[in-house]
């Protein structure tokens, strides 16, 4: 609940700073604040989308990047429609922050892919030497 407070105000402190002085800091910090909003949600949900849609959740829950990769397929969907009622400036922060979802989400993947593959090195080692 904090975090989307916090998103919020980055995002009202964004619009009020002046168009043309360069990057807009605000925008960029209150996409990242909005990858971290994403993830508590998804954790306080954890057990009722387990409760109610175990397939999904599988989906969802499967990975270590997969929380995230569900947060840019909701992401692109309200960008559709933001586009959609003519909201292109909000729509553009919106794939922004779906970006950063898909960037957080890519490099958590490789993590556990390396993190696995290096654990199944140590293993060979270790049957190897017995």
């Amino acid at each position: 609940m904090i975090l989307s407070g916090v998103t919020l105000l980055l995002y009202v402190f964004g619009l009020l700073q002046r168009y043309g002085q360069g990057e807009n800091y605000f925008f960029t910090f209150g996409g990242i604040v909005a990858v971290f909003s994403w993830r508590a949600l998804m954790r306080y949900a954890r057990e009722r989308i387990f409760h109610t849609h175990p397939a999904l959740a599988e989906k969802i829950y499967g990975g270590k990047g997969t929380i995230y990769f569900s947060g840019a397929l909701v992401g692109l969907l309200v960008t559709a429609g933001l586009l959609a009622i003519n909201l292109a400036p909000v729509a553009e922060q919106m794939a922004v922050i779906v970006y950063y979802l898909l960037v957080t989400g890519t490099v958590l993947e490789i993590l556990a892919l390396r993190r696995g593959a290096r654990g199944r090195g140590k293993q060979a080692a270790e049957e190897t030497t017995e």
